[in-house]
C-alpha cells in the first residue's frame, strides 16, 4: 500500500500525525481491487438498499427510500440513481467489502496485519463536482485513487486523532484557509490520519475512489475493558459513593478521600492481561467469514467415507483464528469465525500442525492419535469450517 515509503518511516512520520501521499507511475496499480467496469457490473446486477448506497453532492444528501419512492417500482431504482449521477451526484457505495471477493480478502489480510476493523467504501464523482463538505474521519482512512483525478485540501482540524463517536462541528466562519492542497491521480494512494478536515472534488473527469478505512483499538479501550472486568470480579468498585456527596462538605471530602485511596490501588488491580487477551479474542470474532467451498465439504462430509486417512486437507486459506489453553481447564479454545471450539488439551499439539501446514493427509498428522482420532478431529474440523479438503 505505501511501497515505497518504508513501514518504520512511515509509522514514524505519518500514522496518527499528518497525511501522506504516495504517487505512482502506474495508473492500472490498485486494478487487482476493483476497477470502474468492476463498479459498473456490480450496481448492474445489485439490488439497491438505502444501506448499501448514499447519494450525496455539495454536502446534501438525498435518502435511498426518496428515490425509490418516484421510481415507479424497485426495478428503476437504478435508473433514477443514475440520473442523480448525471446531474451531478456522487455515489457512495457503502462496504462493498462484504460484496466484492478482492476488497474482502484485502480487508482481511490488513486487519490481521494492523489488529484493527478495515472496512471499504467506493466514491464515484462526476467531473468537475464535490460530494462532501469538508469534514473529518474518526477512523485513519488510506484512499487509492481508481480512475480519473481529485484535488483535495486540508484544514486546520480541531480535535487530534478523535474518538469513534466523535463528529466534526464546523465554525460559523467556515474552515478557513487549506494548509494543504494535493492532487490525487490513478494509481496514488493517500493516507489521511483520523481527525484531519478535508474535502475533496473531482477534476476534468469522472473520478472513482476507494476509501480504505482503519478502525485501530485505542488505549483508552483497552483501559475500559480492564475497569470492566475490575468491576465484575471486585465489589469495591460496583458500591455507590458516599450519600449526600453531591450536596453534603463531609460526604464530599469522604469521597475525594476515597478515590485517592481507589486510584492508588488501582495500577495493580486492573486486570490488563486478561483484557488485552479479551479485545484480542474479539478481534478474531469480528472478522468476517471465510466459508467459500464449505457447502461442498459438508455435502463430502455426508457420504461417510471422507475424509480418508490419504485424503488432501489443509485450513480454510485467509483465516484468522486463535489457539489458547483454558486456564483450570484440560481444553483448548480454537478462536475463529466468531466461535470457540473447544477440544481436549492432548490433542493442542494436533490442532497447531493441521492450522499450520501447508497441506497434509490425516495420515500425517503427528502425536499419539490413532488412525481414527486422526479422522475424528479432521471430521470435526471440517465440520466447524476450520479446514477444507484441498
Amino acid at each position: 500500500m505505501i511501497d515505497p515509503v518504508g513501514v518504520e518511516a512511515f509509522l514514524a512520520d505519518h500514522w496518527e500525525r499528518r497525511p501522506l501521499l504516495v504517487r505512482r507511475d502506474d495508473p492500472k496499480s490498485h486494478a487487482d481491487l476493483l476497477t470502474l467496469a468492476d463498479l459498473d457490473r456490480i450496481l448492474a446486477l445489485s439490488s439497491i438498499r438505502g444501506s448499501d448506497i448514499r447519494v450525496v453532492d455539495n454536502g446534501q444528501e438525498t435518502p435511498i427510500a426518496e428515490l425509490a419512492e418516484g421510481a415507479g417500482g424497485p426495478g428503476n431504482v437504478l435508473e433514477v440513481l443514475y440520473a442523480r449521477y448525471r446531474a451531478g451526484a456522487t455515489l457512495a457505495v457503502n462496504f462493498l467489502h462484504e460484496r466484492w471477493e478482492p476488497l474482502s480478502e484485502f480487508c482481511r489480510a490488513l486487519g490481521a496485519e494492523l489488529s484493527a476493523i478495515v472496512h471499504t467504501n467506493v466514491y464515484l464523482t462526476p467531473a468537475g463536482r464535490r460530494g462532501l463538505v469538508p469534514h473529518f474521519d474518526n477512523h485513519d482512512v488510506f484512499v487509492a485513487q481508481l480512475h480519473g483525478s481529485k484535488h483535495w485540501r486540508f484544514y486546520s482540524s480541531p480535535d487530534r486523532l478523535p474518538l469513534r463517536d466523535a463528529t466534526y462541528r464546523p465554525p460559523a466562519e467556515g474552515p478557513g484557509e487549506p494548509v494543504l492542497e494535493l492532487d490525487v491521480h490513478p494509481g496514488d494512494m493517500l493516507y489521511v490520519p483520523r481527525g484531519w478536515v478535508h474535502e475533496a472534488s473531482s477534476e476534468e473527469e469522472t473520478s472513482l475512489h476507494l476509501t480504505i478505512g482503519v478502525q485501530p483499538v485505542v488505549w483508552v479501550d483497552l483501559l475500559y475493558k480492564a475497569v470492566d472486568l475490575l468491576a465484575a470480579n471486585d465489589v469495591t468498585w460496583r458500591r455507590g459513593l458516599p450519600l449526600g456527596f453531591s450536596t453534603d462538605e463531609t460526604a464530599a471530602r469522604r469521597t475525594a478521600e476515597l478515590t485517592a485511596d481507589l486510584l492508588s490501588a488501582l495500577p495493580s488491580a486492573l486486570p490488563v492481561d486478561s483484557a488485552l487477551a479479551d479485545l484480542t479474542r474479539r478481534s478474531v470474532a469480528g472478522r468476517q467469514t471465510v466459508l467459500d467451498g464449505h457447502l461442498l465439504d459438508l455435502d463430502r462430509l455426508d457420504r461417510e467415507a471422507e475424509p480418508d486417512l490419504d485424503s488432501r486437507l489443509l485450513r480454510r486459506p485467509r483465516l484468522l483464528w486463535r489457539l489458547t489453553h483454558e486456564d483450570g481447564a484440560d481444553r483448548i479454545a480454537l478462536d475463529f469465525h466468531g466461535k470457540t471450539v473447544r477440544l481436549p488439551a492432548a490433542v493442542a499439539d494436533e490442532v497447531e500442525f493441521v492450522a499450520g501446514a501447508a497441506e497434509f493427509s490425516p495420515r500425517e498428522i503427528p502425536g499419539g492419535l490413532d488412525d481414527e482420532g486422526r479422522l475424528v478431529l479432521v471430521r470435526r474440523l471440517l465440520h466447524e469450517g476450520f479446514l477444507t479438503f484441498a
